[in-house]
Protein backbone atom coordinates (compact mmCIF):
# COMPACT_ATOMS: atom_id res chain seq x y z
CA UNK A 1 0.00 0.00 0.00
CA UNK A 2 2.58 1.99 1.02
CA UNK A 3 4.27 1.92 -2.33
CA UNK A 4 1.23 2.05 -4.52
CA UNK A 5 1.07 6.05 -2.59
CA UNK A 6 4.66 6.58 -3.39
CA UNK A 7 4.08 5.61 -6.36
CA UNK A 8 0.98 8.42 -7.20
CA UNK A 9 2.90 10.97 -5.25
CA UNK A 10 6.10 10.80 -7.84
CA UNK A 11 3.91 10.38 -10.38
CA UNK A 12 1.79 13.76 -9.77
CA UNK A 13 4.86 15.70 -9.16
CA UNK A 14 6.34 14.40 -12.37
CA UNK A 15 3.27 15.51 -14.42
CA UNK A 16 3.32 18.74 -12.25
CA UNK A 17 6.76 19.39 -13.15
CA UNK A 18 6.59 18.81 -16.75
CA UNK A 19 2.74 20.28 -16.85
CA UNK A 20 4.72 23.72 -15.28
CA UNK A 21 7.69 23.51 -17.55
CA UNK A 22 5.26 23.58 -20.68
CA UNK A 23 3.35 26.33 -19.62
CA UNK A 24 6.66 28.53 -19.08
CA UNK A 25 7.52 27.49 -22.87
CA UNK A 26 4.34 28.63 -23.89
CA UNK A 27 5.42 32.44 -22.57
CA UNK A 28 8.38 31.48 -24.82
CA UNK A 29 6.60 30.86 -27.92
CA UNK A 30 3.71 33.01 -27.72
CA UNK A 31 2.74 31.73 -31.39
CA UNK A 32 2.34 27.97 -30.61
CA UNK A 33 0.87 29.23 -26.83
CA UNK A 34 -2.79 27.60 -27.07
CA UNK A 35 -1.51 24.62 -28.20
CA UNK A 36 0.93 23.65 -25.78
CA UNK A 37 -0.94 24.67 -22.93
CA UNK A 38 -4.03 22.14 -24.07
CA UNK A 39 -0.82 19.80 -23.75
CA UNK A 40 -0.39 21.15 -20.37
CA UNK A 41 -4.18 20.38 -19.49
CA UNK A 42 -3.89 16.91 -21.18
CA UNK A 43 -1.47 15.40 -18.65
CA UNK A 44 -3.81 15.60 -15.91
CA UNK A 45 -6.24 13.09 -17.77
CA UNK A 46 -2.62 10.95 -17.38
CA UNK A 47 -2.68 11.50 -13.81
CA UNK A 48 -6.52 10.74 -13.72
CA UNK A 49 -6.10 7.32 -15.32
CA UNK A 50 -3.43 6.70 -13.74
CA UNK A 51 -4.43 7.92 -10.17
CA UNK A 52 -7.78 8.89 -10.17
CA UNK A 53 -9.60 12.10 -9.79
CA UNK A 54 -8.41 12.95 -6.61
CA UNK A 55 -4.93 13.40 -7.33
CA UNK A 56 -5.56 15.08 -10.73
CA UNK A 57 -7.56 17.45 -8.86
CA UNK A 58 -4.30 18.06 -6.51
CA UNK A 59 -1.78 18.13 -9.73
CA UNK A 60 -4.59 20.69 -11.17
CA UNK A 61 -4.31 23.16 -7.80
CA UNK A 62 -0.48 22.65 -7.70
CA UNK A 63 0.20 23.33 -11.26
CA UNK A 64 -2.50 26.05 -11.24
CA UNK A 65 -0.80 28.05 -8.19
CA UNK A 66 2.74 27.58 -9.47
CA UNK A 67 2.18 28.74 -12.58
CA UNK A 68 0.01 31.99 -11.49
CA UNK A 69 3.60 32.59 -9.21
CA UNK A 70 6.26 31.78 -11.95
CA UNK A 71 5.47 32.34 -15.22
CA UNK A 72 5.74 35.92 -16.57
CA UNK A 73 3.47 35.39 -18.98
CA UNK A 74 0.15 35.10 -16.76
CA UNK A 75 -2.16 34.85 -19.75
CA UNK A 76 -0.61 30.96 -19.95
CA UNK A 77 -1.71 30.32 -16.53
CA UNK A 78 -5.48 31.78 -16.98
CA UNK A 79 -5.98 29.71 -20.15
CA UNK A 80 -4.97 26.48 -18.17
CA UNK A 81 -6.50 27.47 -15.02
CA UNK A 82 -10.18 28.53 -16.41
CA UNK A 83 -10.13 26.09 -19.97
CA UNK A 84 -7.48 23.53 -20.17
CA UNK A 85 -6.54 22.49 -17.11
CA UNK A 86 -9.55 20.87 -15.09
CA UNK A 87 -11.41 19.81 -17.92
CA UNK A 88 -10.34 16.43 -18.44
CA UNK A 89 -11.65 15.65 -14.67
CA UNK A 90 -14.47 17.68 -15.33
CA UNK A 91 -14.87 15.81 -18.67
CA UNK A 92 -14.45 12.30 -16.09
CA UNK A 93 -17.21 13.15 -13.91
CA UNK A 94 -19.59 14.14 -17.18
CA UNK A 95 -19.13 11.35 -19.05
CA UNK A 96 -20.52 9.14 -16.27
CA UNK A 97 -24.15 10.88 -17.20
CA UNK A 98 -25.46 7.64 -19.30
CA UNK A 99 -27.74 9.52 -22.25
CA UNK A 100 -25.32 11.45 -24.69
CA UNK A 101 -27.46 13.83 -24.79
CA UNK A 102 -27.59 14.88 -21.83
CA UNK A 103 -23.75 14.68 -21.06
CA UNK A 104 -23.40 16.83 -24.35
CA UNK A 105 -25.61 19.47 -23.01
CA UNK A 106 -23.95 19.52 -19.70
CA UNK A 107 -20.57 19.86 -21.39
CA UNK A 108 -21.48 22.38 -23.44
CA UNK A 109 -22.57 23.98 -20.33
CA UNK A 110 -19.47 23.37 -18.63
CA UNK A 111 -17.64 24.73 -21.70
CA UNK A 112 -19.64 27.73 -22.07
CA UNK A 113 -19.36 29.06 -18.09
CA UNK A 114 -15.22 28.39 -19.24
CA UNK A 115 -15.53 30.38 -22.05
CA UNK A 116 -17.59 33.46 -20.10
CA UNK A 117 -15.24 33.29 -17.47
CA UNK A 118 -12.13 33.11 -19.34
CA UNK A 119 -13.60 36.05 -21.58
CA UNK A 120 -14.45 38.19 -18.64
CA UNK A 121 -11.06 37.64 -17.19
CA UNK A 122 -8.90 38.55 -19.57
CA UNK A 123 -11.07 41.91 -20.90
CA UNK A 124 -10.15 42.93 -17.95
CA UNK A 125 -7.04 42.15 -17.03
CA UNK A 126 -5.03 41.84 -20.53
CA UNK A 127 -5.89 43.90 -22.74
CA UNK A 128 -3.51 42.51 -25.43
CA UNK A 129 -6.02 39.96 -25.69
CA UNK A 130 -8.45 42.46 -26.68
CA UNK A 131 -11.58 41.12 -29.01
CA UNK A 132 -11.37 42.51 -32.72
CA UNK A 133 -14.34 40.65 -33.64
CA UNK A 134 -18.07 40.62 -32.02
CA UNK A 135 -18.21 39.08 -28.78
CA UNK A 136 -20.77 36.44 -30.14
CA UNK A 137 -18.04 35.18 -32.90
CA UNK A 138 -15.29 34.95 -30.47
CA UNK A 139 -17.80 32.73 -28.68
CA UNK A 140 -18.76 30.49 -31.19
CA UNK A 141 -15.00 30.11 -32.10
CA UNK A 142 -14.29 29.23 -28.38
CA UNK A 143 -17.18 26.57 -28.36
CA UNK A 144 -15.86 25.24 -31.66
CA UNK A 145 -12.48 25.13 -29.81
CA UNK A 146 -14.31 23.83 -26.95
CA UNK A 147 -15.65 20.80 -29.15
CA UNK A 148 -12.83 19.73 -30.53
CA UNK A 149 -10.90 20.11 -27.56
CA UNK A 150 -13.33 17.28 -26.43
CA UNK A 151 -12.93 14.94 -29.09
CA UNK A 152 -9.30 15.31 -29.42
CA UNK A 153 -9.04 14.46 -25.72
CA UNK A 154 -11.21 11.34 -26.24
CA UNK A 155 -8.72 10.05 -28.90
CA UNK A 156 -5.80 10.99 -26.73
CA UNK A 157 -6.74 9.12 -23.34
CA UNK A 158 -7.95 6.29 -25.44
CA UNK A 159 -5.05 6.35 -27.20
CA UNK A 160 -2.78 6.29 -24.23
CA UNK A 161 -5.06 3.70 -22.21
CA UNK A 162 -4.51 1.34 -25.13
CA UNK A 163 -1.33 1.88 -26.44
CA UNK A 164 1.24 3.66 -24.61
CA UNK A 165 -0.36 2.55 -20.62
CA UNK A 166 0.38 -1.28 -21.60
CA UNK A 167 3.81 -0.36 -22.40
CA UNK A 168 4.61 1.80 -19.48
CA UNK A 169 2.97 -0.72 -16.91
CA UNK A 170 4.99 -4.19 -18.14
Amino acid sequence: MERQNSRMLAVGAIVSALAVVLLYISCVLPTLQLTVVAVAGVLSAAVLIECGPGRAALVYLCVSVLSLLLLPDKSSAVFYVLFFGHYPIVKYELERIHNPVFCWAAKLAAGNLCIGALALLLALFFPEWRFEYPLWIVWLLGIAVFVLFDLALTRLIAYYQFRIRPKIMR
